[in-house]
Parts: C-alpha cells; structure tokens; sequence
C-alpha cells in the first residue's frame, strides 16, 4: 500500500527498520522491491494523464519491469518465510513511521 504513496518513504522506512532488526532484512526487502514495482504502473498511469500518446511506448518496458519486481517480491518473500520459521521471534512496531522520510 504504501507504493501508492511513496516508495522512496517505504524504501527508508524499511531500510532503518532492517538495520534496527537484521532478522527482518528479507522481510523488509520484500516491502521495498514490491512498492518500487508498483511505481512502474504509478508512472504509467501518470504519463497517460499528461501525454496519451506515449504510453504505447512505454506500456511495455514498464510492465515488464513491474511483473520483474514482483517475481523478485515473491521470491523475497518466499525466503522471508522460511526464514521466520527457523528465526527466533522479533518485536514489531510501526513500520511505515514518518519520522525518517
């Protein structure tokens, strides 16, 4: 959800949170690769607003950067949670906290 908003707040956002708990580094890898993916349809969307006539173009190098991000996703995430059954437990808090973008 937050890529909607700003993938650049959930890249910082998780990254200090990675740094703070290394146990959730795949975790937190998941969440920036999946917002950066979703950017690609954020600047698709964007350009058919501002030109139309360019989103031919680009509709195709930017999907296929988009579904890329989110084989990466997934494949982070499949690592994530083999990685949560053999880690031991970590506290959570709010992860999308402001402060740091």
């Amino acid at each position: 959800v937050g890529g909607l908003v700003s993938f650049t707040a959930v890249t910082l956002g998780f990254s200090g949170r990675a740094k703070e708990s290394p146990a959730l580094a795949t975790s937190c890898a998941v969440a920036v690769v999946a917002a950066s993916s979703i950017m690609f349809g954020r600047v698709l969307l964007e350009v058919d607003l501002v030109n139309p006539a360019l989103v031919p173009e680009l509709a195709v190098p930017l999907t296929v950067m988009f579904i890329t991000g989110l084989f990466v996703s997934v494949r982070f995430w499949r690592q994530a949670r083999d990685e949560a059954t053999a880690s031991p437990h970590v506290s959570l808090s709010n992860p999308f906290e402001l402060t740091q973008a």
